[in-house]
């Protein structure tokens, strides 16, 4: 096992279960755009936005739901999630059985480039992390752990993900694919849409004998179908709609 899974397995180990009892809250986002957008409010986007980047460590779970579901009426905001060719250059490191000093300093710059497009995705910020634990930066690791945790809980937060009405909310696929690591479940090869716009995810027998878990997409389809607006895939929505 490369040195850095072990870090990112360490990680992981600390998340909650499941089964944990929890008053699911899904977004509302009407409300989460309005507060967002007025300048006047104390959860107004660009100030909060600007704490999280700057790392700030008195942000609360309130900041973090508004943090990330308000994320979604920033212009900035992508449904697909960055495609850089950063990404290339990880997965060439990954690959590697021994890492030299440079490969521990390159894969840090390559997350952090990445998160620069988006900023909130716990698959990046775990990579922030464990690049920060090889480089004995305890620090900025815990800095790193605590934001991609503060997000993770975030989405927990919003549902118990075994009932499609029930399902975690999430931006992006991405971070149901987070959500299963941060839970200790593995991916049971099959994904499929059901007709209520959530993502079913089946998983590998498990000791809390979960089949699968839910995540509602359907405001990261909104998403999908505002990138796409004035696309073919856009007509054809606009046209399924009416």
């Amino acid at each position: 096992m490369r040195v850095l899974s072990l870090w990112i397995l360490v990680f992981l180990s600390w998340s909650v279960t499941a089964q944990e009892k929890r008053m699911p809250q899904p977004p509302d986002y009407k409300s989460i755009e309005k507060i967002t957008k007025d300048n006047a409010s104390d959860l107004y986007y660009p100030t909060l936005l600007k704490r999280y980047l700057n790392d700030d460590t008195t942000l609360t779970a309130k900041d973090y739901h508004y943090i990330y579901y308000g994320y979604f009426f920033n212009e900035a905001y992508n449904a697909i999630g960055d495609v850089s060719s950063f990404r290339d250059s990880i997965k060439v490191l990954n690959n590697k059985k021994v890492w030299l000093a440079e490969d521990k300093k390159s894969y840090l710059k390559y997350n952090l480039e990445l998160l620069k497009g988006s900023p909130l995705q716990p698959s990046l910020l775990i990579g922030v992390y464990a690049a920060y634990k090889e480089l004995n930066d305890e620090q900025h690791a815990e800095l790193y752990r605590q934001k991609c945790r503060a997000i993770l809980e975030t989405i927990l937060a919003t549902g118990d993900g075994l009932t499609c009405g029930t399902g975690y909310h999430v931006l992006t696929v991405s971070d149901e694919y987070s959500i299963l690591r941060y839970l200790g479940y593995k991916f049971g090869e099959s994904q499929s849409l059901t007709a209520d716009e959530c993502d079913y995810l089946k998983l590998q027998d498990n000791d809390d004998h979960i089949k699968g878990l839910y995540f509602d997409v359907k405001q990261l389809f909104k998403g999908y179908y505002k990138m796409f607006e004035g696309s073919d895939m856009g007509k054809d929505n606009k046209a399924k709609k009416k």
